[in-house]
């Protein structure tokens, strides 16, 4: 009653611990999402990287919490495989070696079968982030008028009905490739089973093995097996949850390409005129044939000011993320007051701006406040 009354008192209370440090974690996350380089905020392995990240923190299944309950139960199945050990030498060696042996091969194979998952986590997390940018755009208050005026619902519902098929047969192609694991499993369990049955009947029948050692030693047999298969499968699952939190790591410290812990600090001083040039820049996004801006050649003098107007897609927004830095130029540079602005501490240089873009977001306050 003592332990059983302690053992509840404990799984009542670290639940807390384990919550709280995966909360840490999902604000880390998040900072990492708000305050990233821009150009990550368009680079599609971030993009995914930071999808398949915040799988790994939303619940409380999840890896980041539910490392903590694997490493508790990997400890309680080595002292019972302790235990177990010292009681199955008093009968044979030879039925915990072959106990050990058929629990090993079926933990590799089960290993190599189910990590198939993280093998293909890539395409796993394609389609995810199409079904994520579908429902988006569905419930998007901007989008809505066109939705309704152009009758756009069923395309839509189309759109992610494809998606989820596509996603739905990633995973029963992958249910099958595990299954194999568990037939393997099976397989050895039912071999290994017959072995200590028969060698504990030829006890009994030739060595005067009684029915209650009988039963105590074949119960052991059973025990010290599921004992193994919890120790190797709490390490394959700590395996498993470690290349998750692998993932997160992997996104936290994701290459940021601007300066924001160090560069040049910058500060805007009022009443100070600030001069921009853009000199023979130019500006390439990753993956595309062409330039969207060639060889520009800009000055926006102090107290100017200056309309840019084009056609669609003529680059005037990608000029105004260059100007802000956003973005950095494939070729030339951006000069404020005749420094390049790359020298600069990037979280200080976005507070010389006070941009209005065609993307933005309505606080919950006076227009003022906004």
């Amino acid at each position: 009653m003592f332990v059983s009354a302690a053992s509840a008192y404990v799984n009542a209370n670290e639940m807390y611990g384990r919550i709280t440090v995966r909360s840490e974690i999902i604000n880390l996350l998040n900072r990492k999402a708000a305050t990233t380089s821009y150009p990550n905020v368009q680079d599609d392995n971030f993009i995914r990287l930071l999808a398949k990240a915040e799988g790994c923190v939303n619940s409380n299944m999840a890896a980041t919490e539910a490392v903590w309950t694997t490493l508790t139960e990997l400890v309680a199945n080595l002292l019972g495989f302790s235990v177990y050990v010292f009681l199955l030498s008093t009968v044979q060696p030879l039925l915990i070696l072959v106990i050990l042996s058929t629990t090993v091969i079926s933990y590799f194979v089960g290993s190599y079968v189910n990590e198939y998952g993280y093998r293909h986590r890539e395409e796993e997390a394609e389609h995810q982030k199409h079904m994520n940018y579908i429902a988006g755009k569905a419930r998007d208050f901007d989008a809505a008028k066109d939705i309704r005026m152009f009758g756009l619902r069923p395309w839509l519902n189309e759109l992610y009905g494809k998606a989820l098929d596509a996603y739905v047969a990633f995973h029963r192609k992958a249910q099958g490739v595990y299954i194999w694991a568990r037939i393997v499993d099976l397989i050895l369990v039912f071999l290994r089973n017959v072995f200590v049955y028969a060698y504990l009947i030829g006890l009994v029948v030739g060595n005067g093995l009684d029915v209650a050692e009988f039963l105590l030693f074949f119960t052991a047999a059973g025990g010290f097996a599921a004992w193994v298969s919890g120790i190797l499968g709490g390490f394959h699952k700590l395996h498993k949850q470690s290349l998750d939190i692998s993932t997160v790591r992997e996104c936290l410290e994701y290459d940021e390409p601007f300066r924001f812990g160090e560069g040049e600090h910058i500060r805007p001083e009022a009443g100070r005129n600030y001069e921009i040039r853009l000199d023979n820049v130019s500006f390439r996004y990753p993956g595309a044939r062409e330039d969207t801006l060639t060889d520009i050649n800009l000055v926006l003098h102090p107290g100017e000011k200056l309309a840019v107007v084009g056609f669609n897609g003529a680059g005037k927004t990608t000029l105004i993320k260059l100007m802000c830095g956003f973005l950095d130029p494939t070729k030339g540079s951006v000069l404020l007051d005749g420094k390049d602005i790359r020298e600069y501490n990037r979280a200080d240089y976005y507070t010389m701006f006070s941009a209005v873009f065609q993307d933005f977001s309505l606080l919950a306050g006076t227009v003022a406040v906004n």
